[in-house]
């Protein structure tokens, strides 16, 4: 295989952790106002402050009551990994809010900087194999911005702000960790390392037992390897490989399946079916979704927890329409630019990997969840970082640069905003109410907050809406 020698070297350390280090102190400027914040009343008692199971890892069996495969009571899922880290925090710092918030705000630091080494990775081992020419500072530039834009992204205020959603933090950390690994191995080894390829799954099971909404990693070493490996049959050279993915990810699946999903108490089924009331087509849910989250991600300006289930059972629909055409758009993108533009054909991957566990159904009830494009919002990051490099070529320098340090303060200043909705449980649904005051839901958490505090007036005046 043709490779160029003197770009595969990675980025120089001394630089490299200076732009972690960047990297930590942004993310902490950002999000360093949630310290100071309380438990919220929506999961948190359940996850956290009742939750004996965090209680003691002092013991053999106190650690095994953490990691156990049954079903959290209350929630109906089994994340030990997080149950563990929570548990952590417990044995160190104690049971106030505050006690969890270093280490919620450190993995969100390891997460951008998991990601950042996988855009590294990715187009260092793109130059390596004469697929793209980047010199290193546009490589280094390039993948600062990517990483900065995604840790500015407002869709991951719910999982840094929100204690109980430290899950996507850890299951984030291991996705974009064990991606990185892989592209690691095209840049030594021509990606047939089997050490290097043993790691690669052990992140991906740690990302699984973090959250399952990792389940779509599989397709993105196909399409890094679809990317890299040019040569004919690269799917035969690579089947073992993917053989035992679809194994670990079948056992995973049927597994969980059976922990945690379980019958409610009025008679609906977690994960396997909604319990929200739609009777169209499989594909005018998945147009709306899209059409949802195609919006969420560029423009996150009324991002809302547990937002307004409005789906329309017609293709005639502006939704549904808008939604099928961005599908259309993300595959064609991803087969069309595959060969020609592999980055923003990777874009197109972690868009579609990211939503794959949740795109066409409702786990829970939720059609659409702001947490549920985790993964996904690395698909604009990507692709906008990306545009770097063809407008320095064409000597547009000021909107080389412009164009994303905008968008990070746009960006930015919507998750500063957003943050402070979770500074407590009423200014939460009161925020929400301020997006979309007909969300019902709010009315009903804040009336019973209400009643909580004796406060009829306002209790009675929520209960009416």
């Amino acid at each position: 295989m043709n490779f160029n020698s003197a770009e595969a070297k990675s980025f120089r350390w001394p630089v490299y952790t200076v732009e972690m280090l960047l990297l930590a102190l942004f993310v902490l400027a950002v999000y360093g106002q949630t310290y100071g914040f309380p438990f919220t009343g929506y999961d948190d008692p359940v996850v956290i402050v009742d939750n004996e199971a965090i209680r003691d890892i002092g013991s053999l069996e106190g650690l095994w009551n953490v990691v156990k495969p049954e079903a959290q009571e209350g929630l109906s899922e089994w994340m030990p990994l997080k149950n563990l880290s929570l548990a952590l925090d417990y044995a160190v710092l104690g049971d106030t809010a505050q006690a969890y918030r270093p280490q919620t705000l450190l993995w969100y630091i390891l997460c951008v900087i998991a990601f950042h080494s996988f855009i590294i990775n990715l187009i260092a081992a793109l130059n390596r194999y004469g697929i793209t020419a980047v010199d290193r500072r546009s490589q280094r530039i390039t993948a600062f911005m990517a990483a900065l834009l995604f840790a500015a992204h407002p869709v991951h205020v719910q999982s840094v702000a929100w204690l109980s959603e430290r899950k996507d933090l850890l299951t984030m950390t291991f996705f974009f960790a064990g991606l990185a690994l892989h592209l690691k191995s095209y840049m030594k080894y021509d990606g047939g390392r089997l050490s290097q390829k043993t790691g690669v799954m052990i992140l991906y099971l740690l990302a699984l037992l973090s959250k399952p909404s990792a389940l779509g990693f599989p397709i993105m070493i196909v399409m890094l390897d679809a990317v890299l490996d040019r040569r004919p049959g690269f799917i035969r050279r690579h089947v073992w490989n993917y053989a035992a993915y679809f194994v670990l990810t079948l056992a995973f699946t049927v597994f969980y399946m059976k922990v945690a999903g379980v019958i409610n108490e009025d008679g609906s089924e977690n994960l396997r079916e909604g319990v929200v009331l739609f009777n169209g087509t499989k594909l005018q849910l998945i147009g709306q979704q899209l059409s949802m989250y195609f919006i969420w991600t560029l423009w996150p300006v009324k991002l809302i927890h547990h937002p307004l289930f409005e789906l329309s059972e017609t293709y005639m629909s502006a939704s549904v329409l808008l939604g099928l055409l961005f599908l259309g758009l993300l595959v064609a993108v991803g087969f069309l630019c595959l060969r020609r533009a592999p980055l923003p054909a990777v874009a197109a991957g972690l868009f579609f990997a990211g939503l794959f566990p949740v795109i066409g159904r409702a786990p829970f009830g939720q059609y659409y969840e702001v947490r549920y494009l985790l993964f996904s919002v690395a698909a604009p990051a990507l692709l906008l970082a990306w545009l770097y490099i063809p407008l320095m070529r064409r000597g547009l320098i000021i909107l080389a640069y412009a164009l994303p340090l905008i968008i990070v303060v746009f960006w930015t200043a919507i998750t500063l905003r957003d943050s402070l909705a979770w500074s407590s449980h009423e200014a939460l649904w009161l925020d929400a109410l301020a997006k979309e005051p007909r969300l019902w839901v709010a009315h009903k958490n804040l009336g019973v907050y209400y009643v909580e505090v004796k406060n009829m007036e306002k209790a009675a005046a929520h209960a009416e809406a």
